[in-house]
């Protein structure tokens, strides 16, 4: 009867561990509770919602914004200005490509994807630092997102690189 009372105590035991054990990770502050951003751009949600936004900047001070506009309105959204303002108040100098961007409702576009979404700033971009970009749309209220400025690597190699416009004059020089 001794080992029966042995392997009922035992079993128990087991069992106890079992439940006490699995629900370590079960917690109220758990891991898979917990909101992060894995990613280093920034979200911020809207009308048209800015997903992984973040400054794309190579080394000479170009850049490239990078982010996915999501439309949740019920018709198209025509992005009609970006703006970029760093921390301490300066506005950059924002080159918007040469047609229209435009967001059906329900579907996202990639800004810096191709050279049909790209709005590029042309100097003073310096990673590691924030700036605040602000899309400006047709129909919707205003997204404004403080996103971070990256240094241009191979995580960013889908983003479009920025040259900057060459005016009449620089041209005539260069072909001197």
């Amino acid at each position: 009867m001794s080992t029966l009372i042995r392997r009922a105590t035992a079993s128990a035991i087991a069992a106890t561990a079992v439940i006490a054990l699995s629900a370590c990770g079960t917690s109220f502050s758990a891991q898979t509770n917990q909101q992060y951003q894995a990613a280093e751009g920034t979200n911020q949600r809207g009308e048209v919602d800015s997903m992984n936004t973040v400054l794309v900047a190579d080394d000479a001070g170009t850049a490239v914004v990078s982010a996915g506009l999501v439309n949740q309105t019920d018709t198209a959204q025509t992005l009609t200005d970006v703006t970029i303002t760093t921390a301490d108040g300066t506005t950059l100098d924002v080159t918007p490509p040469a047609g229209d961007v435009t967001i059906q409702p329900g579907k996202i576009v990639t800004l810096g994807s191709d050279s049909a979404n790209l709005f590029g700033v042309a100097a003073d971009a310096v990673a590691g630092r924030y700036v605040t970009i602000t899309f400006e749309f047709s129909d919707a209220e205003d997204t404004r997102v403080d996103a971070p400025t990256v240094a241009r690597n191979h995580t960013y190699e889908s983003v479009v690189p920025y040259s900057a416009p060459v005016s009449a004059e620089e041209a005539a020089e260069t072909a001197s």
